[in-house]
């Protein structure tokens, strides 16, 4: 079974769990600073790196049960499984962020036409 370089995107539940906490850090200051919308985005960031939270909690203890029991390539499967929600999510959390800050982007009278405002 392949485990990879041992860095931290190795491990898809720590990385979710990094990045979680970074954003909820990151959704207090904009409390802090009444950044309302900042706040709000951030809150639906964690939000969702929760959920995919449980879901790899879940998938760690089936790879760990795979292995006790010696099913390597289930094992191997459910470690590809849980590094694409890792993907997934944080390619969403960055969607979220992005499309719903409006600094440095304005909308032009299309909604799907976003044009750098700088």
């Amino acid at each position: 079974m392949k485990t990879g370089d041992g860095g931290l995107a190795s491990d898809p539940l720590t990385t979710v769990r990094l990045v979680k906490k970074i954003i909820s850090d990151k959704m207090e200051t904009a409390k802090e600073n009444d950044r309302e919308v900042e706040a709000t985005l951030c809150l639906r960031a964690t939000q969702r790196l929760a959920e995919y939270e449980a879901m790899l909690e879940d998938l760690s203890h089936r790879r760990s049960n795979a292995i006790v029991h010696n099913d390597i390539e289930e094992a191997d499967k459910i470690r590809v499984t849980m590094a694409d929600c890792r993907d997934t999510v944080l390619r969403s959390t960055q969607v979220d962020l992005l499309l719903g800050r409006d600094e440095g982007f304005e909308k032009g009278n299309n909604e799907h036409n976003l044009q750098p405002a700088f």
